[in-house]
Protein backbone atom coordinates (compact mmCIF):
# COMPACT_ATOMS: atom_id res chain seq x y z
CA UNK A 1 0.00 0.00 0.00
CA UNK A 2 1.45 3.31 -1.09
CA UNK A 3 0.52 6.50 0.60
CA UNK A 4 1.45 9.97 -0.53
CA UNK A 5 1.51 12.60 2.35
CA UNK A 6 1.84 16.60 1.54
CA UNK A 7 4.27 18.71 3.01
CA UNK A 8 1.72 20.84 5.03
CA UNK A 9 0.94 17.39 7.45
CA UNK A 10 2.93 18.49 9.78
CA UNK A 11 2.76 15.47 11.88
CA UNK A 12 3.81 12.82 9.37
CA UNK A 13 7.24 13.51 7.04
CA UNK A 14 7.06 15.16 4.28
CA UNK A 15 7.93 12.58 1.74
CA UNK A 16 5.89 9.71 0.76
CA UNK A 17 5.26 6.52 2.97
CA UNK A 18 5.23 2.73 1.94
CA UNK A 19 3.41 1.04 4.78
CA UNK A 20 3.74 -2.76 4.61
CA UNK A 21 2.42 -5.17 6.89
CA UNK A 22 3.80 -8.14 8.29
CA UNK A 23 1.52 -10.34 10.36
CA UNK A 24 0.97 -8.02 13.34
CA UNK A 25 3.13 -5.21 13.02
CA UNK A 26 3.23 -2.44 10.30
CA UNK A 27 6.52 -1.01 8.97
CA UNK A 28 7.40 2.35 7.22
CA UNK A 29 9.45 3.06 4.82
CA UNK A 30 10.13 6.48 4.14
CA UNK A 31 10.28 6.76 0.00
CA UNK A 32 11.72 9.81 -1.44
CA UNK A 33 9.98 12.04 -3.15
CA UNK A 34 9.35 11.72 -7.39
CA UNK A 35 11.61 13.89 -9.36
CA UNK A 36 9.09 16.48 -10.37
CA UNK A 37 7.97 17.75 -6.44
CA UNK A 38 10.02 20.14 -4.40
CA UNK A 39 9.88 19.76 -1.19
CA UNK A 40 10.78 23.37 1.17
CA UNK A 41 12.19 23.19 4.54
CA UNK A 42 10.10 25.75 6.72
CA UNK A 43 11.98 28.91 6.60
CA UNK A 44 13.90 30.28 10.07
CA UNK A 45 12.84 33.71 9.10
CA UNK A 46 9.60 32.37 9.51
CA UNK A 47 9.69 31.08 12.97
CA UNK A 48 11.36 34.30 14.28
CA UNK A 49 9.09 36.42 13.00
CA UNK A 50 6.36 34.47 14.67
CA UNK A 51 8.62 35.03 17.97
CA UNK A 52 8.46 38.54 17.22
CA UNK A 53 5.09 39.00 16.54
CA UNK A 54 4.40 36.58 19.78
CA UNK A 55 6.50 39.28 21.59
CA UNK A 56 4.80 42.32 20.27
CA UNK A 57 1.30 40.97 21.02
CA UNK A 58 2.33 40.21 24.32
CA UNK A 59 3.77 43.49 25.08
CA UNK A 60 0.59 45.31 23.64
CA UNK A 61 -1.49 42.92 26.12
CA UNK A 62 0.56 43.77 28.99
CA UNK A 63 0.46 47.42 28.37
CA UNK A 64 -3.58 47.40 27.46
CA UNK A 65 -3.72 45.68 31.21
CA UNK A 66 -1.50 48.28 32.65
CA UNK A 67 -3.83 51.19 31.43
CA UNK A 68 -7.15 49.24 32.41
CA UNK A 69 -5.33 48.88 35.92
CA UNK A 70 -4.33 52.46 36.20
CA UNK A 71 -7.90 53.88 34.68
CA UNK A 72 -9.37 51.23 37.28
CA UNK A 73 -7.76 52.63 39.83
CA UNK A 74 -8.03 56.20 39.06
CA UNK A 75 -11.96 55.64 39.45
CA UNK A 76 -11.46 54.29 42.68
CA UNK A 77 -8.96 56.59 44.49
CA UNK A 78 -11.88 59.14 43.86
CA UNK A 79 -13.33 57.44 46.80
CA UNK A 80 -11.25 55.61 48.42
CA UNK A 81 -7.77 56.83 49.87
CA UNK A 82 -4.83 54.72 47.82
CA UNK A 83 -3.69 52.05 50.21
CA UNK A 84 -0.36 52.13 48.78
CA UNK A 85 1.64 53.74 46.06
CA UNK A 86 4.80 52.42 43.60
CA UNK A 87 7.05 55.00 45.67
CA UNK A 88 6.23 53.07 48.65
CA UNK A 89 6.39 49.52 47.23
CA UNK A 90 10.30 50.69 45.71
CA UNK A 91 10.75 51.65 49.01
CA UNK A 92 10.03 48.97 50.67
CA UNK A 93 11.48 47.13 47.65
CA UNK A 94 14.88 49.28 49.44
CA UNK A 95 14.31 47.55 52.53
CA UNK A 96 12.99 50.99 54.25
CA UNK A 97 10.04 50.40 56.48
CA UNK A 98 7.46 53.01 56.07
CA UNK A 99 5.02 54.74 58.63
CA UNK A 100 2.16 56.60 57.45
CA UNK A 101 -0.82 58.38 59.08
CA UNK A 102 -3.46 59.88 57.36
CA UNK A 103 -4.89 63.66 58.61
CA UNK A 104 -7.46 65.46 57.09
CA UNK A 105 -6.71 68.09 55.64
CA UNK A 106 -8.92 70.38 57.87
CA UNK A 107 -6.19 69.35 60.95
CA UNK A 108 -3.43 71.17 58.68
CA UNK A 109 -2.50 74.65 58.98
CA UNK A 110 -3.73 76.70 56.38
CA UNK A 111 -0.70 78.68 56.04
CA UNK A 112 1.31 75.27 55.89
CA UNK A 113 -1.03 73.99 53.21
CA UNK A 114 -0.38 77.38 51.10
CA UNK A 115 3.68 77.19 51.64
CA UNK A 116 3.55 73.54 50.43
CA UNK A 117 1.51 74.16 47.21
CA UNK A 118 3.79 77.30 46.62
CA UNK A 119 6.91 75.45 47.26
CA UNK A 120 6.24 72.62 44.44
CA UNK A 121 3.75 74.26 42.20
CA UNK A 122 3.10 78.33 42.19
CA UNK A 123 0.89 78.19 39.24
CA UNK A 124 -1.35 75.22 40.77
CA UNK A 125 -4.16 77.44 40.26
CA UNK A 126 -3.64 78.42 36.53
CA UNK A 127 -2.90 75.13 34.78
CA UNK A 128 -4.88 72.19 34.01
CA UNK A 129 -2.28 69.26 35.52
CA UNK A 130 0.40 69.81 33.53
CA UNK A 131 2.49 72.95 33.26
CA UNK A 132 3.52 73.24 29.76
CA UNK A 133 5.67 76.39 30.35
CA UNK A 134 7.71 74.44 33.38
CA UNK A 135 8.34 71.65 31.37
CA UNK A 136 9.87 73.95 28.71
CA UNK A 137 12.48 75.53 31.60
CA UNK A 138 13.26 72.20 32.90
CA UNK A 139 14.42 70.98 29.58
CA UNK A 140 16.29 73.98 28.66
CA UNK A 141 17.71 73.74 31.78
CA UNK A 142 18.59 70.18 31.34
CA UNK A 143 20.39 71.38 28.23
CA UNK A 144 22.62 73.32 30.15
CA UNK A 145 23.29 70.52 32.38
CA UNK A 146 21.53 71.75 35.23
CA UNK A 147 18.89 68.43 35.76
CA UNK A 148 15.48 70.14 37.48
CA UNK A 149 11.97 68.91 37.27
CA UNK A 150 8.92 70.39 36.00
CA UNK A 151 6.97 68.21 37.62
CA UNK A 152 3.48 70.09 39.04
CA UNK A 153 1.65 68.86 41.71
CA UNK A 154 -1.08 66.66 40.09
CA UNK A 155 1.83 65.25 37.90
CA UNK A 156 3.91 64.28 40.84
CA UNK A 157 0.97 62.36 42.22
CA UNK A 158 0.40 60.79 39.50
CA UNK A 159 4.13 59.52 39.19
CA UNK A 160 3.94 58.57 42.68
CA UNK A 161 0.78 56.52 42.49
CA UNK A 162 1.43 54.70 39.09
CA UNK A 163 5.43 55.17 38.00
CA UNK A 164 8.65 54.65 38.64
CA UNK A 165 11.01 57.31 40.76
CA UNK A 166 13.54 57.56 38.56
CA UNK A 167 13.98 60.66 36.33
CA UNK A 168 13.50 59.71 31.99
CA UNK A 169 11.46 61.45 29.04
CA UNK A 170 9.96 57.71 29.23
CA UNK A 171 8.39 58.40 32.11
CA UNK A 172 7.68 62.11 32.22
CA UNK A 173 5.60 61.11 28.89
CA UNK A 174 3.89 58.57 30.73
CA UNK A 175 3.21 60.93 33.20
CA UNK A 176 1.60 63.58 31.05
CA UNK A 177 -1.77 61.64 29.92
CA UNK A 178 -1.94 59.90 33.82
CA UNK A 179 -2.17 63.66 35.52
CA UNK A 180 -4.89 64.57 33.20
Amino acid sequence: MSDYRAPSDRTSAPYPVEETTVRTATVRTVVPPPPDVTVVAPSPRRSVGRYVKFALKAIAFVLLGYVVLVLTLLVAYRWVNPPTTTLIAWQWAGGSSISRTWVPLERISPNLQRAVVMSEDARFCSHGGVDWREIEEAFERSQDGTPRGGSTISMQLAKNLFLWPSKSYVRKALEIPITY
